[in-house]
């Protein structure tokens, strides 16, 4: 063979593989990065868009989309804007350094406005869907508020019975037929079932202030009251994180309860502390839902129901002072008061502070003050005291026993490898994973059934 082919051959094969691995070597990079400056949004839904008041030109997405996410492009630089749009396509669009700032501008101007987009951090999700248990809340609803308010209207047991059984029925196929019809969120169906207590609450407080309660028309004004706040929690909610949701309505108790409280503290009885409290649960809505929005720390929707359960948890600390006595509203309310933010305040610190607890995890975490509630309320009956003050005394070191020795095992159970939660696509942190506090309360009760000698501690808190 010719030797001038073969170096040709050579040559140009040499060629070959050394510009392909130039442009291996030059593939392109696309690196997530967040579009705000507290790095909290990695992507932005329709849902978010709207919750932040996303508009042309500042928002550049328009149309039917899933989500947009932004991606920093390397070794060349700049960046890209990929919606993902309903119908499975990606569609990409180029954005220099400058567009990028002003993007940034506008998602931070709206986190400002808005709060906190969500309760999880760096999460982009407002709340899951909430499948059937919309549904199957509203129809408990229906059975213990709607039905029972229907058939109050009614004088007749006959037409009394019929409008509970229609109304407490059909509370369930209307919640049915609206999952059936719009995607509805863990956090509307929990608003809307607070919120129709809470109005038909606020409805009977207002009722009663101005003289017109126990009637038939102030009954029926109840029933409208409770409808309304199922819808306008199901408008609210669709924005809203599952954190926000939980803490709206809890604001909505403990502002009325404290209010309540600072109202007997001061004397007011009857129909002016009545309009007070009402005044105080309407106050309490917006108190709530800043608290996860604009706290310095991210606060779970589980982390509210703790810090729901610790201020019980307070105020009967406080009321194992005055349960043995006939005392008056006023001293009702200088005592328990205090003993109630007291035991918000700790509940703050100590939980909702060093850990991010789930829905699930901050139920059962009430569950565990339940059930150590019943055992320590035991003690006194099997002694056979009829003292009021030691009973409450006991069950309440119970409840706060019972909370500690569930969030202990809850984290025993999730630093062992097992389930904390089943939330999909998991983004933030975990009980286990946040630095803080420290309980260990089931050692005291496995050294006492091993029967070993030793010193075992009941509570060890390290900071």
């Amino acid at each position: 063979m010719d030797r001038r082919l073969v170096g040709s051959s050579l040559a140009a094969f040499t060629l070959f593989v050394s510009f392909f691995s130039r442009a291996a070597a030059a593939q392109t990079v696309e690196d997530p990065v967040p579009f705000d400056s507290a790095a909290r949004v990695m992507a932005v839904t329709p849902t978010l868009a709207e919750r932040l008041r996303l508009r042309a030109p500042g928002w550049p997405v328009s149309g039917s989309y899933r989500e947009a996410r932004l991606y920093a492009v390397r070794p060349a630089g700049g960046f890209v804007l990929v919606v993902h749009r309903a119908g499975g396509a990606l569609e990409r669009t180029a954005l220099t350094a400058s567009q990028r700032d002003e993007l940034r501008t506008v998602i931070d101007a709206g986190m400002s406005a808005a709060g906190r987009p969500t309760g999880e951090t760096g999460s982009t999700v407002i709340s899951e869907p909430a499948g059937f248990a919309f549904a199957r809340d509203q129809g408990l609803l229906g059975l213990a508020l709607y039905g029972p308010l229907a058939a109050s209207l009614s004088d007749d047991g006959a037409t009394a019975g019929s409008a509970y059984l229609l109304v407490a029925g059909g509370a369930f196929f209307v919640s049915y037929g609206l999952t059936e019809s719009q995607p509805i969120t863990r956090a509307q169906s929990d608003l809307s079932q607070h919120l129709a207590v809470d109005f038909a609450g606020e409805d009977a407080l207002w009722t009663y202030a101005l003289g017109a309660d126990n009637t038939r028309g102030a009954r029926a004004l109840a029933l409208g009251a409770a409808a309304a706040g199922t819808i306008t929690g199901v408008s609210l909610g669709r924005t809203m994180s599952d954190a926000e949701s939980h803490a709206a309505t809890a604001g909505i108790t403990a502002t009325a309860l404290t209010t309540w409280g600072i109202a007997s503290a001061a004397g007011a009885t009857g129909r002016s502390a009545a309009a007070l409290v009402g005044a105080g649960g309407i106050v309490g809505y917006g108190v709530g839902l800043a608290y996860p929005r604009h706290s310095s720390y991210k606060v779970s929707a589980g982390d509210v129901n703790a810090v729901y359960t610790s201020g019980i948890i307070g105020a009967g600390f406080g009321g194992m002072f005055i349960a043995h006595n006939n005392v008056s509203t006023t001293t009702a309310g200088l005592v328990l008061t205090p003993a109630y933010l007291a035991g918000l305040w700790v509940g703050d610190r100590l939980i909702a502070r060093p850990y991010d607890l789930t829905a699930a995890q901050g139920r059962l975490l009430q569950v565990g003050a339940g059930a150590g509630a019943l055992m320590g309320a035991a003690i006194p009956l099997m002694v056979q005291s009829d003292d009021a003050s030691v009973t409450v005394g006991f069950a309440t070191a119970g409840a706060a026993l019972g909370g500690a020795l569930t969030l202990s095992l809850m984290k025993a159970h999730s630093s062992s490898g097992g389930a904390v939660e089943n939330t999909g696509a998991r983004i933030g942190r975990t009980i286990e994973d946040r630095s803080g506090i420290q309980l260990s309360v089931a050692s005291a009760a496995m050294g006492v059934m091993s029967g070993v000698p030793g010193r075992y501690p009941i509570i060890r808190w390290s900071f």
